[in-house]
C-alpha cells in the first residue's frame, strides 16, 4: 500500500513448502500415487522440508497486509524439518498404502538431501503470525479431499 510520501510499503514473505487440497507440490504427488493404491516414490526420501497448510498462508499474508511494511523477508513455515519419506508415511494412514513409499532406482542432480526449515521468530514479532494446522491435521484435510474428489483435480 502507498504511504502518505508516496513511497510503497511491502512486506516479502518467503513460503517454504506450501500444501493442502488443490496445492501441487509433493504432499500432493505422494498423496496421488497413494490415493492411486502405489507407494510413492521419493528421490530423495531423507530431505528435509518445513510444510506449511495452505490456510496458515492466507492467515499470513493477511497479517502482512495489516502491517504493511517489513525491512527483510519473513519466513512463513510450520518451523518443524519433516523428512519427504514421513510425510508418505504419515499420509498411508489415511491411505493404508503399504509399503508407503520407495526410493527411485535413478539419483537426483542435487548433492544430497539438506534442510530447509523456517526459522518463526520474525513472523512472531513481525506479524504475530504462527501456523495453527498441524502437519497430521492437514495431511489428513489432503487425504480427505482426494477420497472426496478423486483425480478430477489432476
Amino acid at each position: 500500500r502507498a504511504c502518505s510520501a508516496g513511497t510503497f510499503r511491502s512486506v516479502r514473505l518467503s513460503l517454504h513448502n506450501v500444501y493442502g487440497p488443490r496445492v501441487k507440490g509433493v504432499v500432493a504427488d505422494i498423496a496421488k500415487q497413494h490415493w492411486r493404491g502405489r507407494p510413492a516414490v521419493l528421490r530423495q526420501p531423507t530431505a528435509t522440508r518445513d510444510f506449511v497448510f495452505a490456510s496458515d498462508v492466507s492467515h499470513a499474508v493477511i497479517k502482512a497486509i495489516e502491517v504493511g511494511d517489513a525491512s527483510e523477508p519473513i519466513p512463513i513455515g510450520s518451523g518443524v524439518g519433516t523428512p519427504i519419506s514421513e510425510i508418505a508415511e504419515l499420509l498411508s494412514v489415511h491411505s493404508r498404502v503399504k509399503p508407503p513409499w520407495t526410493a527411485a532406482t535413478r539419483k537426483s542432480a542435487e548433492a544430497g538431501p539438506f534442510s530447509l526449515v523456517a526459522n518463526l521468530q520474525l513472523a512472531a514479532s513481525a506479524l504475530s503470525w504462527q501456523p495453527q494446522i498441524s502437519l497430521n491435521e492437514g495431511l489428513r484435510l489432503v487425504s480427505a479431499y482426494l477420497d472426496a474428489r478423486g483425480d478430477e483435480e489432476s
